[in-house]
């Protein structure tokens, strides 16, 4: 061989290995792809997919319909450890309660949602009927007062008016269920309209009335009632299953649950029914003792106001007595659940924002997240220090039934059934709540606020100390708040007059004299420090770790805040991330490369036989013939368009930094490029 000839044949070896190498080096590179079928690198039920469902929390918790959000922003990285294979997401059953029972005007949904609930369910809305009709003729309010709270709060409400639900049922389902003349709702509504002008025609209007949603909407704006919003109670528990749309670079699209929360019927723990019973058994009550609820109506004017009061609350108490002086007769409370004012949801989420940017530069400032702690203390308001023969009945207005104790109780909450067991009010600490809280104060320097946690922490009496641990974990975290963002002050404190009406409240009981005192403690109050522990609840708030609902009387109007909640773990299935075409793919290209390894491995042992006496130049043609003979040209063309896809796909990464979790896109190398390319 001539020295050009061997060059070239060098050269032709070397070629060989290169491109088989190559190979293996783009198998390798699209392995992560293909672990799932949206070609999603690494993507698992436990790592990225529960990181999703708890970003997609975060943001839906307090949003309205449509909310949008930077995925790779640092703002979106979670203080969680996803790497154990146990990992699960954390829901708050507080979300689904909220999807249900807050204030909205999508008609469009609300209607939709009717017509897929049975005529059972749709009775059982939990609303209290003001209006039979939308015109607003045929009054149907318990007492006169609230018929006149009906008319100031919820005139545009469409679901304290009958009409809304008898729209969107069908009829004949109506007799089967209630009967026709002197049946059911003949008996306690139909009977007491038609006793009014134009009742009998507009009792044959809401029959089978419904032509389409479009035309329904525009129905219900034509008479003045653009919302929604139905009470709140503990009767069940709404479910909620909630997924997300993956959609990769084909256009193939996958849902992923992100909640799933099932619903619960809560049967004798259903505590509410003190403040109103339930429309269905409004019916049962009023056809058993043959009245009407239409006011003014010949059978409603023989009924005393006080007999619905007695359907809520058989046995009154010492508790229902002074709950009565503040919000008047039960069986005719109204409960709202109330929305985190727009100022809150800012602070807290700057204020998260903040420490996330802050820790992730220096994550000194806090202790691992695995050490971080959380504290329980039972902080008790100045104003309810009380003389020795003082006690406290309660804070749940629910509960009428609940013993005296030295110390103030718990609020109201969803799962309280009311056991004779005592649950002292109480706050749960983290050091991210408690700098939330100290932010709540005011400017505090570092000199000031070893005084500050002290006098806060005075207020805890036995859980003091617990107290000051919580605050110590915080206090290098709000210094250093306060150093970088120091207009974080006073976007907390501007929030202050959107949440000044929402406070707790408590029975008091002077045992010496057996008279009663509703207590109140706003929440946010200028110049008291169990202020501080206002704020704390309120951050809880915003996470739906706890709810504020309005109890709304003919005496009197209170806006409470919860006890807390804990949250609930959903561990997403594994199976339900498609990856049976990942797999076709990867032992597709592993094919491929092992079959052009070993025709690569024949040519050099063939080669070093004949001394690598060979016409070099053939061997650049290894790729073409190799491809057509050995594997077929349909599976070069399947590998091929792997590529095309790797790179038409984002290059996501899952990775912890500091404890915190979040997504990062990755632009590929120059390597990794020219070799994706070259396939």
């Amino acid at each position: 061989m001539s020295r050009l000839e061997a060059l070239e044949s060098v050269a032709g070896f070397v070629y060989l290995v290169f491109t088989v190498v190559w190979g293996g080096m783009y198998v390798i590179m699209l392995e992560p792809s293909l672990a799932n079928d949206m070609w999603w690198p690494h993507f698992n039920s436990t790592g990225p997919q529960t990181y999703l469902g708890d970003l997609c929390s975060r943001h839906l918790a307090n949003a309205p319909n449509h909310v949008a959000f930077d995925l790779f922003s640092k703002h979106n990285a979670i203080l969680k450890d996803y790497s154990p294979a146990t990992t699960t997401m954390e829901l708050s059953a507080v979300y689904p309660r909220m999807l249900m029972m807050q204030s909205t005007t999508d008609l469009p949904d609300v209607i939709a949602g009717m017509h897929l609930t049975s005529l059972t369910n749709n009775v059982r809305m939990y609303t209290q009927y003001c209006w039979a009709d939308f015109d607003k003729r045929f009054e149907l309010a318990h007492t006169e007062l609230r018929q006149a709270r009906c008319l100031k709060n919820d005139g545009d409400n469409a679901a304290v008016h009958l009409e809304a639900m008898l729209r969107n049922v069908e009829w004949s389902a109506m007799v089967n269920t209630f009967g026709g003349i002197d049946g059911v709702f003949d008996v306690v509504i139909a009977s007491g309209v038609r006793e009014f002008p134009g009742g009998a025609a507009w009792l044959v209007s809401v029959q089978n009335a419904f032509v389409d949603i479009p035309t329904e909407v525009t129905y219900w704006l034509s008479k003045g009632v653009p919302r929604w919003q139905l009470l709140w109670h503990n009767a069940w528990q709404p479910g909620v299953d909630e997924t997300i749309t993956v959609a990769n670079a084909l256009g193939m699209q996958q849902n992923v649950a992100v909640k799933k929360m099932p619903y619960l019927h809560r049967g004798s723990a259903w505590t509410s029914i003190a403040l109103y019973y339930g429309f269905w058994n409004e019916l049962n009550y009023g056809y058993l003792a043959k009245y009407s609820l239409v006011r003014g109506s010949s059978t409603r004017l023989a009924v005393n106001d006080s007999k619905f009061q007695g359907y809520g609350v058989a046995s009154p108490t010492t508790a229902s007595a002074a709950w009565q002086s503040l919000f008047g007769p039960y069986g005719s409370i109204d409960t709202k659940y109330v929305d985190v004012p727009p100022a809150l949801l800012t602070a807290v989420t700057g204020v998260r924002d903040a420490w996330t940017l802050l820790l992730l530069a220096d994550p000194s400032l806090l202790p691992p997240a695995s050490a971080l702690s959380t504290y329980v203390v039972n902080p008790v308001p100045p104003s309810w220090h009380q003389p020795p023969n003082f006690v406290f009945v309660g804070g749940n207005p629910m509960c009428i039934s609940a013993k005296p104790q030295v110390v103030p109780q718990e609020s109201f909450g969803f799962y309280d059934v009311c056991m004779p067991k005592s649950v002292a009010l109480s706050v749960t600490l983290t050091p991210f709540s408690a700098a939330f809280a100290l932010l709540g104060l005011g400017m505090l320097t570092r000199d000031q606020l070893p005084a500050t946690v002290y006098a806060v922490c005075s207020l805890c009496d036995a859980t003091a100390g617990a107290c000051r641990d919580a605050l110590r974990d915080a206090s290098a975290l709000y210094h250093a708040l306060n150093t970088l963002y120091p207009d974080l002050v006073d976007v907390v404190r501007t929030a202050a007059d959107d949440v000044a009406n929402i406070s707790l409240v408590q029975v008091g009981l002077n045992t010496s004299n057996q008279t009663t005192t509703i207590l109140r403690q706003p929440l946010v109050q200028a110049n008291d420090l169990w202020t501080f522990f206002g704020w704390v609840q309120l951050y809880d708030w915003v996470h739906q770790a706890r709810e504020v609902v309005r109890f709304e009387g003919d005496k009197g109007t209170a806006t409470v805040m919860s006890r807390s909640y804990d949250s609930q773990s959903f561990a997403p299935n594994s199976l339900e991330i498609p990856q049976s075409a990942g797999l076709y793919f990867k032992y597709l290209t592993t094919y491929i490369t092992v079959v052009f390894g070993l025709v690569a491995a024949i040519m050099v042992a063939y080669g070093a036989g004949t001394s690598f006496h060979v016409l070099g130049r053939n061997l650049f043609r290894f790729n073409r013939v190799v491809g057509s003979v050995w594997v077929g040209r349909i599976f070069l063309f399947v590998r091929g368009m792997t590529a095309v896809v790797l790179l038409s796909t984002s290059n996501i990464y899952f990775v912890t930094d500091h404890g915190f979790a979040s997504l990062q896109w990755a632009p590929y190398t120059f390597v990794e490029a020219v070799v994706i390319s070259g396939e």
